[in-house]
């Protein structure tokens, strides 16, 4: 764990499918390992800053840094596929991938209004969606 402006990281290690994703004990990279090739590659942020939170699925991993960027890489591919955008202070309290796509979730304005930032790793672009919790129903 590693307490980064405020907030509490817990980021371990992901298998999916063949490709097996750890934290280098810098922070500041990952080790993308390919289990059928035994080919191993590291990702990090353009400026080497610390890493937050990283997904894994089938065909994408994506980390997030301290700066509110996300990079987001195409498996198949490798570094050359990196792609990045940036969100607002606070998506990026949950990090999620599922196929070709990334979600970014978090508490923005206050405890009782989620917003969710889907973006798609082939279109480019996203859309984001508040979800409201009124009440005792959090």
């Amino acid at each position: 764990m590693d307490k980064v402006q405020g907030h509490v990281d817990m980021l371990v290690d992901m298998l999916v499918a063949h490709h097996f994703v750890w934290l280098q004990p810098d922070q500041r990279a990952l080790n993308v390992c390919d289990l059928r090739s035994l080919e191993t590659f590291h990702l990090q942020a353009d400026t080497r800053e610390k890493i937050k939170n990283a997904a894994l699925s089938e065909e994408l991993v994506a980390f997030t840094t301290i700066s509110n960027t996300c990079y987001v890489i195409d498996l198949a591919r490798g570094r050359k596929a990196m792609k990045k955008f940036k969100l607002s202070p606070g998506m990026f309290q949950q990090l999620v991938c599922h196929g070709r796509l990334v979600f970014c979730a978090g508490f923005v304005s206050t405890q009782s209004e989620l917003m969710i930032y889907m973006w798609d790793f082939d279109a480019q672009s996203g859309s984001s969606f508040h979800v409201s919790f009124r009440g005792d129903h959090m």
